[in-house]
């Protein structure tokens, strides 16, 4: 049971890491987010784009929470973080990922957008029958005319998920739609929807779920489970996309390990590092396979939010499960930048889901 609430956990890390919807504008405060210390003097100047979560429905009205991709709908619940100030304004067209350069919003995470920002490849989620399980076929969309065509369709019951969009082509996996099964990590032609599995990605004997979620340089980012039922192992792998060859970068008795984002250098930022935290995050920088570095975390508690991490010149980049922005940098570690406040009607407490908050796009 333990094993199959991990792979399930997994599954999601995997979803999250990749829609037209109701469109609520967020009722924030424009000027209503509170600065870290460091912000407030000066340290940082630059506009952030935040998204937030369209909030699930009650019982028995109709539910916008999720988008035509099948992944959480960002859709209008976002907006721009002045980080010196701290002032937040909000902005109904938000949505997963911001391009500065075109001025627009984009239904996807930056992973799934091309080097160039020209292009984007979104999911789109269709069921064949009735009670059919859904299966997410992949679209190359232009990012100035919204233009889109049929670039990959997995096979009946998967879904497809982007994980990087690079000049060697783009990464997806395929995983059941459904819950735990099988997963692959292919290569697809951008031009043409060709693909091929990555040598050296397949499930090896003696791994019970093996999945990749990250791509950095030349390197594929995963997590295997091995062990039995009753006494799971986790590990974190390396492929090298060169040469095809596996590092287990870590190994853990107790706690799975995920890829969270990287350093300047490429390194994995790692969730938890296999150890217990009481529901806490903590982060730690794995800088050589079986080493490992806990980050110092200044300003607060951090709560690993949804959405994923993103690098820019300034960092790396976080949101979290209270509202709260972070940054990470090597001189300094995991440092608190500001709060932006929850949309109406939220709760206060953590994970909170009108407090969810993720980055959409470089501070700049």
């Amino acid at each position: 049971m333990k094993r199959t609430i991990v792979i399930l956990a997994l599954v999601a890390t995997l979803a999250s890491a990749c829609g037209a919807g109701a469109n609520p504008t967020a009722s924030h405060s424009p000027a209503g987010a509170t600065p870290s210390a460091a912000t407030a003097s000066g340290a940082l100047s630059c506009r952030l784009p935040v998204a937030g979560f369209v909030i699930s429905a009650p019982k028995g009205q109709p539910d916008n929470s999720i988008g035509p991709d099948g992944q959480d709908n960002q859709k209008g619940t976002g907006g721009f973080l002045d980080v010196a100030s701290g002032k937040f304004t909000p902005d109904s067209k938000s949505d997963r990922s911001y391009l500065a350069a075109a001025g627009k919003w984009l239904p996807v995470s930056m992973q799934a957008v091309s080097p160039d920002q020209r292009e984007y490849v979104q999911g789109k989620a269709r069921q064949s029958s009735a009670g059919a399980a859904p299966t997410t076929t992949l679209y190359m969309v232009q990012v100035a005319t919204g233009a889109s065509r049929q670039l990959y369709a997995p096979a009946d019951g998967q879904m497809a998920v982007v994980i990087a969009f690079t000049s060697k082509g783009i990464f997806a996996v395929t995983a059941s739609s459904t819950g735990p099964g099988a997963t692959e990590l292919l290569l697809i032609d951008p031009a043409n929807g060709a693909s091929h599995p990555v040598a050296g990605s397949q499930t090896p004997p003696g791994v019970t779920y093996s999945v990749f979620t990250a791509i950095a340089g030349d390197y594929a980012w995963g997590t295997r489970i091995t062990g039995t039922q009753q006494q799971p192992s986790y590990q974190l792998v390396r492929l090298s996309l060169i040469d095809a060859t596996v590092v287990v970068w870590r190994h853990s008795e107790t706690m799975p390990l995920f890829v969270l984002g990287f350093d300047a250098d490429g390194y994995p930022l790692v969730s938890g590092d296999g150890v217990p935290t009481g529901g806490l995050t903590s982060l730690s920088l794995l800088p050589a396979a079986g080493r490992s570095t806990r980050i110092p975390v200044n300003g607060g508690v951090f709560l690993q939010g949804r959405g994923t991490p993103l690098r820019d010149g300034h960092g790396t980049w976080f949101g979290s499960g209270d509202g709260s922005i972070w940054l990470y940098s090597s001189s300094t570690g995991l440092n608190k930048v500001a709060t932006v406040p929850p949309q109406a009607g939220g709760s206060g407490q953590p994970y909170d889901q009108h407090a969810w908050r993720s980055v959409a796009g470089p501070c700049s």
